[in-house]
């Protein structure tokens, strides 16, 4: 677990409010930060979400993604889907701003190992029937991500000896610089191309486990031609699974 960087007082944008900005404003009000909220749907189109953090009272920017929501910050977070090549991201970057997410965040502060799953199908049901197993042989563990739960709020359930699962998507694992102790690929198949390409694509599966270290442990499916190649790249331990039936 990385130390929890001091907040306090600290300028920070929150680009998107969905579920993972959500998350991620209640997480940073409570570290004491002074946020701005930056989303470029109106007003009227996120009255749930801004009920969801009326407690935290940010400063809104809403209706565009502008330059001036990340003046003077600290830090930005992003959430998944928000494309990279903002205006406001370019900025910051220009800056030296630092940039992060939900998910960077949540795996530097998290205690107990986690186990990450992706995939470009199956990694929902895989994440879901991972934690019906967990619960049903009554071991505490926790299950968030992209299967609709947010992470940052997850935190103080976790224990160092929680079983942690989390689903993690294209998107999010290309706001990521750190890998699971567990990753999990359950296939990669084209999907997304009207937005990446093939090569990007499979270079954002890739980074579930390419900042692992040795002793972590990779899972891939022998049955996928792309999830195969991964395990001669992982740089720390390989197990396969397969989907092939004796008939």
């Amino acid at each position: 677990m990385t130390p929890t960087p001091n907040y306090r007082g600290a300028s920070v944008t929150v680009i998107g409010l969905g579920i993972e900005g959500i998350d991620l404003v209640r997480y940073l009000t409570v570290q004491g930060a002074d946020i701005t909220v930056s989303d470029a749907r109106p007003e009227t189109s996120l009255t749930e979400q801004l009920e969801s953090i009326a407690d935290c009272a940010p400063r809104l920017s809403l209706g565009a993604n502008r330059v001036e929501d990340v003046a003077g910050a600290d830090a930005v977070f992003v959430s998944q889907g928000v494309p990279q090549d903002l205006p406001p991201l370019r900025a910051a970057r220009r800056a030296g701003v630092p940039i992060s997410s939900m998910s960077q965040l949540f795996l530097e502060q998290c205690p107990a190992p986690v186990a990450g799953i992706t995939g470009s199908s199956g990694k929902t049901t895989t994440t879901a029937l991972t934690g019906a197993m967990l619960a049903t042989a009554e071991i505490d563990h926790v299950v968030g991500g992209n299967i609709g739960i947010g992470l940052l709020g997850l935190l103080d359930e976790i224990e160092p000896s929680t079983t942690v699962g989390v689903e993690l998507s294209h998107t999010q694992l290309g706001t990521v610089n750190r890998s699971p102790e567990l990753a999990c690929v359950t296939n990669v198949t084209p999907n997304h191309l009207d937005r990446y390409s093939w090569t990007s694509y499979v270079d954002l599966k890739r980074r579930l486990f390419q900042f692992q270290g040795e002793d972590d442990l990779a899972i891939f499916n022998l049955d996928d031609e792309v999830c195969a190649g991964f395990a001669e790249e992982a740089p720390g331990r390989v197990a396969f699974t397969s989907m092939r039936r004796e008939i």
